[in-house]
């Protein structure tokens, strides 16, 4: 509401109540050792504006020590209601080029402490520069499931559809702390690690993803996770069985490795693998950002004897806001299938032939794995290591 009357371009807010020390000299105003909330987050810092340069020049330094982070998705993009269609996720509301060409803007922020109700968030730091209608976020710093989420954004609005590029590394997140409800989250996870570099247009975060090309990678070193979900990805029914009766357990786990290319908005996994001493789980597919939709067949094979099983590949389809996990029945019906058969025809005793498993199957090649991604994406071996928080 203010952007009529000012000539700032301020992002849009929830009400906000602030109070501190307003001066000016000339054409420069300042507002500083100010206090105050914005919705439900405090806020606190500096800000000045010189409206005697052309365009006007915004500096501000900010801090929050409890960030409600619904309170800032004006400023970062985040979805509400009105930016988003139906059905979808990824905001899809434009971005107002006439804000982003009537000022300069210099601007560090921090938030001490994250409230958000799903995402594993609890620091974040932020440097934003605009100049001339370009923005850059260097950084853009997440605390993220123990590790952090570390972007440089870059956006050009001297365009009809904003060019975008996007530098971005995940450095030692804990599965366990991004997944806490999951079972492949449980036990030691390890620390995971990864890089994208992305470009694309739009004036849109939708449009941005949706046309999105470039690389992608994450990798996991080490860790556990538990035996029960290994054995029902494989569909092992007399194992999972066992460990439900004798209590989940931990397996280690030799590598997760997920390589991705993206190409307009779809992102195509070239390498996809969680390799255990149990269970190798290899996948393919894609997930397409232009339409928000899932399309990814995960295949586990086991390593070792199971007395009934129906393995048959896991297909993940459906939407962003939607997505359908459930098993591809097409090879588990004719192995089912015919053991039934089977069973007619010998009173049961051959109906376990065709269920009988027996795991001779080989170890990935992790290090050759690892090694490509971190080629491919630029993984450093250190991503993958817990991060020292501030």
């Amino acid at each position: 509401m203010l952007f009529p009357l000012t000539g700032v371009p301020l992002p849009p807010t929830p009400a906000y109540k602030f109070a501190g020390f307003l001066d000016h000299t000339d054409h420069l105003w300042r507002f500083h050792r100010f206090k105050g909330t914005m919705g439900h987050s405090d806020l606190a810092g500096d800000f000045s504006v010189d409206r005697g340069v052309h365009p006007q020049k915004l500096v501000a330094d900010l801090t929050s020590r409890n960030l409600v982070l619904k309170d800032l998705a004006g400023v970062i993009g985040a979805a509400h209601p009105s930016g988003t269609p139906p059905g979808k996720v990824l905001p899809a509301e434009p971005f107002n080029f006439e804000k982003l060409m009537a000022a300069d803007v210099d601007a560090h922020f921090r938030g001490e402490n994250i409230v958000t109700a799903n995402l594993p968030l609890d620091k974040m730091t932020a440097h934003l520069i605009v100049s001339g209608g370009v923005v850059k976020l260097d950084p853009l710093d997440f605390g993220v499931a123990g590790g952090n989420l570390v972007s440089v954004i870059e956006m050009d609005a001297r365009q009809p559809r904003m060019a975008t590029h996007a530098h971005i590394t995940a450095k030692g997140l804990h599965l366990a702390r991004m997944f806490p409800k999951s079972k492949l989250g449980a036990g030691d996870t390890g620390t995971l690690g990864g890089r994208a570099q992305l470009r694309g247009n739009g004036n849109s975060i939708a449009q941005m993803l949706g046309s999105a090309s470039g690389d992608a990678a994450l990798v996991m070193d080490g860790g556990t996770v538990g035996e029960l979900a290994l054995r029902m990805s494989n569909l092992d029914i007399a194992n999972s069985l066992l460990v439900m009766l004798g209590g989940d357990k931990q397996v280690p786990v030799r590598c997760m490795v997920g390589i991705f290319n993206a190409a307009d908005g779809n992102f195509t996994a070239k390498a996809l693998v969680l390799d255990t001493t149990k269970v190798n789980m290899t996948g393919s597919g894609n997930v397409n950002f232009t339409d928000e939709s899932l399309h990814l067949r995960l295949v586990s094979q086991s390593k070792g004897f199971s007395l009934a099983s129906l393995r048959g590949p896991i297909a993940v389809t459906g939407s962003f806001e939607s997505p359908v996990l459930k098993p591809e029945m097409g090879a588990a019906a004719v192995r089912g299938g015919l053991a039934v058969a089977l069973g007619v025809a010998t009173a049961g005793a051959g109906a376990l032939i065709p269920l009988l498993d027996f795991g001779k199957r080989s170890d990935s090649n992790c290090p050759a794995l690892i090694a490509q991604a971190r080629a491919e994406a630029g993984v450093q071996a250190s991503d993958t290591k817990p991060v020292a928080r501030q």
